[in-house]
């Protein structure tokens, strides 16, 4: 049973990058994210305690990622993080989306997030490539992407709320050992 502290609260210290750990969301987890701001400009990603959204959360594959009883963020892996978009189908691919807190955006752990998160994938799925939807608005997000080594492959549309929006497909391929 997880502790039930305030996930949206800052620490006054970092939580040490290399000592993430990855466990099943839970409902204060899922609370605690819906909660979360992402800023202006990036309010489609906020989920404003949709409790549709909430549901999913609990019930597909998304795991959270904490440190030192900090939430660090999330990921998800298959089918719960694929759009309402057509994909190219390639032998070999996972679906993966993620999301760092807020509170440490800009503090130096997304790559460690993505890191740890790999290493999972790297033990539990056979992959030769690592497939996400980022909204083309998100400069920071594909900026991060690109520098981790994704490609833009497709760019893809969805129509959500009466609105248009723009998505990159993007592929990360894994290294051959």
């Amino acid at each position: 049973m997880q502790k039930c502290i305030n996930y949206n609260q800052q620490d006054n210290h970092q939580p040490y990058k290399n000592q993430f750990k990855s466990v099943a969301m839970t409902l204060p987890f899922v609370e605690a994210i819906a909660k979360w701001d992402f800023g202006v400009g990036y309010e489609l990603y906020n989920i404003d305690d949709d409790l549709e959204v909430m549901e999913r959360f609990l019930e597909g594959e998304y795991y959270a990622v904490i440190s030192d009883e900090q939430l660090i963020g999330f990921y998800c892996v298959g089918i719960d993080a694929k759009m309402d978009i057509e994909y190219q189908d390639h032998a070999k691919v996972i679906d993966f989306g993620c999301a760092l807190n807020p509170i440490w955006i800009h503090r130096g752990l997304g790559q460690s997030l993505l890191n740890h998160a790999f290493n999972y994938l790297n033990h539990i799925y056979d992959f030769e490539i690592v497939r996400i939807t980022v909204w083309s608005k998100n400069h920071r997000g594909i900026r991060f992407f690109l520098k981790y080594g994704f490609k833009v492959v497709s760019e893809q549309y969805v129509n959500y709320d009466g609105k248009r929006y723009k998505f990159y497909v993007m592929h990360y391929f894994r290294p051959k050992d």
